[in-house]
């Protein structure tokens, strides 16, 4: 489907959002290192329950305001995936901020189940680079 037209602020705040991925790593970094929240509201934000209905493709996976946390096996990572029609996000933020990433891509597959692996390959990268 051709996505050239579409308007991603038809998505709300989703798609409203112009950036680049050093923009958004740089974001990542400092909502952990708490230079944008109060601790009291941090904390709120970091206070999760378990996502169920996503507990087939990533076990664990966690869900607090507007945030996800995924174990992995350097302990675990923040991120919040986004996608509209054409474009799709994925990052990680380490819990102390020092680490952060983001894969941004510009396509999507017809096939779901294509595109799951490439989901799951996102996520791998993700926690290869956290994980060092």
């Amino acid at each position: 489907m051709d996505v050239t037209a579409f308007n991603p602020t038809a998505a709300g705040a989703a798609g409203g959002l112009v950036s680049t991925t050093a923009d958004l790593s740089r974001f990542w970094r400092a909502l952990q290192r708490g230079e944008l929240l109060r601790p009291a509201q941090q904390a709120e934000m970091h206070r999760t329950v378990l996502a169920d209905s996503m507990q087939d493709f990533l076990p664990g996976l966690r869900y607090g305001l507007g945030i996800f946390w995924l174990p992995n096996r350097c302990g675990g990572f923040w991120a919040h995936p986004g996608d509209v029609p054409g474009t799709s996000t994925f990052n990680g933020v380490t819990a102390a901020g020092d680490r952060a990433v983001v894969i941004y891509r510009t396509t999507g597959l017809a096939d779901p189940g294509a595109g799951d692996a490439l989901d799951a390959r996102a996520v791998q990268l993700v926690d290869d680079v956290l994980c060092g």
